[in-house]
C-alpha cells in the first residue's frame, strides 16, 4: 500500500475532518521496515465507554455518541489502538501525531507509523461513516522526558496547538456539543491543550476527561482561561522546537564547537 494510500485511509478525500489529519508520519512509511502487526484495539473502549457514568452517578451514555468529539492524548501505539476501536464504535480517527521519525529521535516514532500502517487496513475494510464525529489523536510522549536532549540527539518533542484543531464554530456546525478527553493519567490535561480547551469551553461545550486505567468514570473539567502571553511564549517555543521545512517537529541537536 503506498502512502496516498495509507493516507486516505484515514483522511479520505471527502472526510469532513481530513484537513486537520497530519500526513507527516505518512510521508517516512517507505523507510520503515514493515513487520506483520495485529493491533489490538483495547476492549474497554467497547465494554465500558459506551456504559460511562459522570463522577456524579448519572448515566453518561452520550460519550459515544455523535455529539460528541474526542481527544485521545496517550502515549504512542496506545493512541492510534483506541483511535481504532473508537473507529469501531462509529467516530474517524484524526492522527494529529506531527514528530518527525529519526533513529536518534528523542520520541522514537516508528512503532506509530507501523501501527497506523496496520490500523489503514482496519479503516479500509470497515470505515467510519462518511460524517462520524471526529477522535482526534495525540502522543502523550510528544513534550520528550525530562531533561535536555543529548547533543547528536533528533530533537523532535513536539506542542500541540489551537490551530491543530477545529475551531469551535466548525465544531458547533458538524453537531459537537461536548468534548471527551482521554488521557492516560493524571487528573488536568496536558499544558499544551489547556489553550483548546478552553476555547471549546467558551463556546459552550462541555469538557469531560476519562482516564484510560479507570474509563467507567467521567470526571467534568472546568479548564482555566489561558492569557495572552501565555499563549505567546508557546508559540515562541513552537518556532524553537520546530526545525523542519515540512512543517514537522524535528532537528539534530547540535554538536559542541
Amino acid at each position: 500500500m503506498d502512502r496516498r494510500t495509507l493516507f486516505e485511509a484515514w483522511a479520505p478525500g471527502d472526510g469532513p475532518w481530513s484537513p486537520w489529519a497530519k500526513p507527516i508520519l505518512f510521508a517516512y512509511v517507505d523507510a520503515i521496515v514493515v513487520v506483520e502487526r495485529l493491533v489490538l484495539r483495547p476492549a474497554w473502549v467497547r465494554d465500558e465507554l459506551l456504559s460511562t457514568h459522570d463522577e456524579s452517578g448519572a448515566d453518561g451514555s452520550s460519550l459515544a455518541g455523535r455529539s460528541t468529539a474526542i481527544v485521545v492524548d496517550l502515549p504512542g501505539v496506545d493512541g492510534v489502538a483506541v483511535g481504532l476501536a473508537l473507529a469501531e464504535l462509529g467516530f474517524r480517527p484524526v492522527p494529529l501525531y506531527n514528530a518527525l521519525p529519526s533513529p536518534e529521535a528523542v520520541v522514537p516514532m516508528d512503532d506509530v507509523i507501523r501501527t497506523i500502517i496496520a490500523g489503514a487496513e482496519l479503516l479500509l475494510q470497515r470505515p467510519p461513516p462518511p460524517h462520524a464525529p471526529p477522535a482526534f489523536l495525540l502522543d502523550a510522549r510528544r513534550a520528550g522526558p525530562r531533561g535536555f536532549p543529548r547533543r547528536g540527539q533528533f530533537d523532535n518533542r513536539s506542542m500541540a496547538f489551537e490551530t491543530d484543531f477545529p475551531s469551535p464554530a466548525r465544531l458547533k456546525q458538524a453537531g459537537i456539543v461536548d468534548v471527551v478527553l482521554i488521557q492516560s493519567h493524571g487528573d488536568a490535561p496536558a499544558p499544551d491543550l489547556l489553550a483548546t480547551l478552553a476555547d471549546w469551553q467558551n463556546a459552550g461545550m462541555a469538557i469531560r476527561r476519562v482516564r484510560a486505567d479507570d474509563p467507567s468514570v467521567a470526571t467534568r473539567i472546568v479548564v482555566p482561561r489561558v492569557g495572552l502571553l501565555r499563549r505567546f511564549f508557546r508559540w515562541a517555543r513552537r518556532g524553537f522546537l520546530r526545525g523542519s521545512p515540512h512543517l514537522g517537529f524535528g532537528g539534530s541537536v547540535p554538536h559542541g564547537g
